[in-house]
């Protein structure tokens, strides 16, 4: 693999690590924000189904973005909206601050520096015979992020108040920028598939084969099932008089050994037959 794949490899998993360490490590905020705002729990969870559910909307549009002005610049774009949710939702006092920050700011945040922009670049820069090993360490930095971020939001909850918590994530979206630069080395001459479709004859394409449905049921269903169990496991936990840092560490092991899936899945799909 040449030394330019490497670069864009090495820091589209780092962006992923970070990226995906944040979003995970606010299922922690849930039960401290929703006490000290007065609010349900259902508000807060709300906002982080609106990000979700806007991560999906807006993850075809952002990429035709990346495509268009280079992952590199999406990713810086995304990692600003991340930081100013994170800054800016230390401060609210509402369910509608809530909404616009962990929710909107955040799910833009987090469609430009998803694993979906990481994963165009990568594709671009890897050969064709490596890529699917490099998606499965793209998508392990994910879970390293998890495994990593989710104890240490823990002990920053458990020695500071949630909203000095949500200031220091934003350093983790602050590294993210100058990572991004790495991704420039994705628009090198002759990476890529050659002959690329526009948007409209690509989501044609993909709509008229059975795998991208299969891929997009898979998908839903993760997200649904692993959303919901990160969101609300710590808070469930804790009501039951279990430690916090008991259920951060439960969330952590999760991350774990999701990067043994993730680089065997990447392992086995540069050997076995495709369809």
């Amino acid at each position: 693999m040449r030394r330019h794949a490497l670069v864009v490899l090495t820091c589209g998993a780092l962006i992923v690590t970070l990226a995906l360490g944040i979003r995970a490590a606010l299922a922690l905020f849930l039960k401290p924000v929703s006490l000290d705002l007065g609010l349900g729990r259902e508000v807060f969870s709300l906002a982080l189904a609106a990000s979700t559910l806007l991560t999906g909307l807006a993850g075809p549009f952002v990429g035709a973005l990346a495509d268009r002005y280079g992952a590199m610049r999406v990713v810086i774009v995304g990692a600003l909206f991340t930081l100013v949710s994170l800054l800016a939702a230390a401060s609210v006092g509402s369910a509608i601050g809530l909404y616009a920050t962990f929710g909107v700011l955040m799910g833009i945040g987090s469609t430009a520096v998803g694993m979906s922009i990481v994963f165009g670049a990568v594709a671009k820069a890897v050969p064709a015979e490596k890529r699917s090993l490099a998606f499965g360490i793209v998508m392990s930095g994910g879970s390293i992020g998890q495994f990593l971020m989710i104890p240490v939001a823990q002990a920053m909850l458990g020695r500071w108040d949630w909203r000095v918590a949500s200031e220091l994530l934003a350093i983790g979206a602050l590294l993210i920028i100058p990572l991004a630069w790495g991704l420039r080395a994705s628009t090198v001459r002759g990476a890529g598939p050659a002959g690329a479709a526009s948007l409209s004859a690509a989501l044609a394409e993909a709509t008229r084969h059975s795998g991208f449905w299969l891929l997009t049921a898979a998908f839903f269903v993760c997200g649904f099932h692993v959303n919901f169990v990160n969101t609300h496991l710590p808070a469930f936990l804790t009501d039951r008089g279990i430690s916090p840092a008991v259920a951060a560490q439960a969330l952590a092991l999760v991350g774990l050994f999701n990067i043994i899936g993730s680089l065997g899945s990447g392992w086995l799909g540069g050997r076995l037959r495709h369809r």
